[in-house]
């Protein structure tokens, strides 16, 4: 399981960082005659535009629109996140549209200000910062001693769930196969099929080895068209809970081993956990839970006892290290991957 922390070691934005970067795009103010936009992003007005523009050619109004994103930028800052804030206003279509185009906005900016980014000039290595992070460790340590006939294989009882909309996981992964196993790109492609990995919030989009067609470049050009498309395909938790396929619940189901990676263990996305596991004789848990105060520690614990449904408290074994991914990869690692 995958929070916003798993991501912060490629350089994305923790919630509060995310916060900052909506509240200042969707702050869209324009002159006392309304043609110079003073602050705001013009990427998302220019999506509104295309959104509300008329049928028979004609520019439609965006105020309501902008009304309810500004109101939105006020908000932000006092909002747990732009997740928990699309929750409350869920019934308001344009706010939720709004927001849905900010966070594609954002994250997408965010991939391609992020230490794997792959600069189409070759500018960059992708592994120059990241040699020594958490998924370069799990890779290695999945793969240890397998040949390429036998890469699938090592990720065959792995599920990755990424509460994440951000593809690093899958960029990386994508890049890592040709630089360790001098894989091509097409053989580096279908192993990276393989791996079982699900956004139950949604995802920027499909990289090009993915599906060329309808690809969105990790850390592609941010466009108005782009950005439509991008939060068209970004889900509200009632949404997730609507919309998540049965091959996680299966999965989570029969797992009794599951590790989470800069989890920050919101009660809905724990409730999404529970929605669709289903009842566990054991279960055990590890976890980085960095600046995690103990009296929070029993709730967690609790949460978890109940969305995994655990028969009884005896069966729930819990561990957790107060550190960074990698830390607790080091600690860890050899336990998950057994």
């Amino acid at each position: 399981m995958l929070g916003a922390g798993a991501s912060q070691g490629f350089g994305l934005p923790l919630g509060s960082g995310l916060r900052n970067m909506i509240a200042d795009d969707l702050n869209i103010m324009f002159d006392e005659w309304g043609r110079s936009l003073e602050s705001g992003s013009h990427e998302i007005v220019e999506a509104l535009r295309l959104t509300v523009h008329q049928p028979d050619g004609r520019t439609g109004d965006i105020n309501r629109h902008r009304h309810a994103a500004v109101q939105i930028s006020g908000s932000m800052r006092l909002s747990g996140s732009i997740d928990e804030y699309i929750e409350r206003h869920k019934e308001d279509a344009l706010k939720v549209q709004c927001a849905k185009l900010a966070i594609a906005k954002a994250i997408l900016q965010a991939e391609r200000n992020s230490t794997i980014y792959a600069d189409p000039r070759g500018d960059n290595d992708v592994f120059e910062r990241a040699a020594d992070s958490w998924l370069a460790y799990m890779l290695r340590d999945l793969t240890r001693g397998l040949g390429k006939a036998a890469l699938r294989s090592a990720f065959q009882n792995v599920t990755i769930v990424n509460f994440n909309y951000d593809r690093c996981v899958e960029h990386f992964c994508y890049h890592w196969f040709q630089r360790v196993y001098d894989l091509s790109e097409s053989e580096s492609a279908d192993i990276c099929k393989s791996i079982k990995i699900y956004h139950p919030y949604g995802v920027l989009g499909p990289l090009h080895y993915q599906s060329p067609n309808t690809a969105v470049p990790y850390g592609g050009e941010i466009n108005a068209r782009r950005l439509i498309e991008i939060a068209d395909r970004i889900k509200t938790y009632s949404e997730a809970v609507d919309e998540h396929p049965s091959f996680v619940g299966s999965d989570i189901t029969s797992t009794n081993r599951v590790a989470f990676l800069g989890f920050g263990f919101h009660q809905q996305n724990v409730d999404l956990l529970g929605a669709v596991s289903g009842p566990h004789v054991t279960m055990r848990c590890y976890a980085t839970t960095q600046g995690v105060r103990p009296p929070r520690m029993e709730l967690i614990r609790n949460h978890l006892v109940s969305a995994f449904n655990v028969e009884t408290a005896n069966g729930f074994f819990f561990e957790a290290l107060s550190g960074s991914c990698e830390d607790f990869w080091a600690e860890y690692g050899d336990v998950i991957v057994q």
